[in-house]
């Protein structure tokens, strides 16, 4: 059984949708409404429940209320299968197709991906991605989310948010997470994305699928980030109930050591032998 519809688009609908990504601002994405063929009811009852313990609770000062869970063998079905699909060739191809990167790789550990989970009162600041992982020494180049929340409105908060990286004040785009939409966006340093309006005590969770696609050749730009780079620190001062000194320091320090781990992390890019064409 396909669960997505990436089989039903014709040429000139995959044409119009690298378009539609490469336009897009303010940064390459498109969104997909409609792209799960399963209607809720048939799935929704196999999603884990919040107490469930086979959630890594991720409850983070930038992301509180988090669940996630990668590990693809205790993903219930028909997720897994769900999973596995977008990981497969067809579904590569048609991403390389929409985005114009080619020799994409799925990740099979799912390092971060999977099912994604948030609670309500949960917000995920602005950010961009880790850029590199080691683990396959690959790049992380597209972001792929497809969201599982039927009857989802704006007043629900948790809708997803993209940002201009040089003004952080108001996002560009507004996008609701809605049962069915596929969300596919470029990674890079650039891609700043989250949302920021906490989801409402009137809905049980805000849930979704999750997948990051890498190559094994380097971006031509460098965005070698090795953590989460978050970008907004508002949301951690209101969740936060230390002393605004205590709090300011602790802001200074990251940002200190946020820009030295770029600078080395750009250093050992530039020095790595692949980078000078050798290897």
């Amino acid at each position: 059984m396909q669960h997505f519809r990436i089989r039903e688009y014709s040429e000139h609908d995959i044409e119009a949708l690298a378009t539609a990504f490469a336009d897009a601002r303010p940064f390459p994405h498109v969104v997909l409404p409609g792209a799960l063929r399963s209607p809720p009811e048939d799935v929704l009852g196999s999603f884990p429940s919040l107490d469930s313990r086979l959630w890594r609770r991720r409850n983070e000062t930038y992301q509180p209320g988090k669940l996630t869970l990668s590990r693809i063998d205790r993903i219930p079905e028909p997720f897994a299968a769900m999973l596995r699909e977008l990981m497969e060739p067809p579904a590569l191809e048609f991403l390389e197709r929409v985005s114009g990167i080619r020799r994409l790789l799925p990740d099979p550990y799912l390092d971060g991906g999977g099912l994604h989970c948030s609670t309500p009162g949960g917000v995920m600041a602005p950010h961009t991605d880790v850029h590199v992982n080691h683990r396959l020494d690959v790049y992380k180049r597209l972001i792929l989310l497809v969201y599982l929340n039927p009857g989802w409105n704006a007043a629900d908060g948790g809708c997803l948010e993209f940002y201009d990286d040089r003004d952080l004040r108001a996002p560009v785009r507004t996008i609701l997470p809605a049962w069915g939409t596929m969300v596919i966006l470029r990674s890079d340093a650039r891609s700043v994305h989250g949302f920021t309006k906490p989801i409402a005590p009137t809905r049980d969770a805000r849930r979704a699928l999750a997948l990051y696609y890498y190559t094994a050749a380097r971006p031509s730009e460098f965005a070698g980030n090795e953590l989460t780079d978050w970008r907004r620190h508002d949301l951690y001062g209101v969740r936060d109930d230390r002393s605004s000194v205590r709090r300011h320091a602790r802001l200074t320090t990251y940002r200190a050591l946020r820009l030295g781990a770029k600078a080395f992390a750009y250093l050992a890019h530039r020095a790595e032998p692949r980078s000078n064409g050798v290897g």
